[in-house]
């Protein structure tokens, strides 16, 4: 292996390594609150004992098939997953909905040459103007 592979491969490890130790806490917490050994719990994943080590030592670079095994084998949510629609704005829906709300109003249109120009929140954004 050259120099630049193993420095490949240990940035690629600063990436995920921070979040695989977070998991490896919870995990540990989670079968410690169950009074579960690493054993029971690598026997309710169907996976070897050394696999569960390297999960709670950081090490895994875990699957999200392996989180989901785990968090069914444990009981309890180990990494929520945001809604999209709770969590993320998403200005070109708003707009997209301002549009379309207001499709057949010249009031809230200015027109410059052939398109149409909307100001929300001092954004300006064009669209072709196909209304007939």
């Amino acid at each position: 292996m050259t120099e630049w592979e193993a420095l490949s491969i240990k940035l690629e490890n600063t990436i995920w390594r921070p979040k695989a130790v977070s998991i490896a806490f919870t995990v540990l917490a989670l079968l410690d609150q169950k009074q579960l050994t690493k054993q029971d719990l690598a026997a309710k994943m169907n996976v070897k004992p050394q696999y569960i080590s390297r999960i709670v030592k950081g090490k895994a670079n875990i699957t999200l098939e392996t989180l989901v095994k785990l968090e069914q084998a444990l009981g309890a949510t180990i990494i929520e997953i945001a809604d999209p629609t709770e969590t993320i704005t998403c200005p070109i829906q708003y707009y997209y909905n301002h549009l379309w709300e207001n499709r057949f109003s010249s009031t809230n249109h200015t027109e410059t040459n052939s398109a149409t120009t909307i100001s929300l929140d001092a954004v300006s954004i064009p669209y072709a103007n196909n209304a007939a």
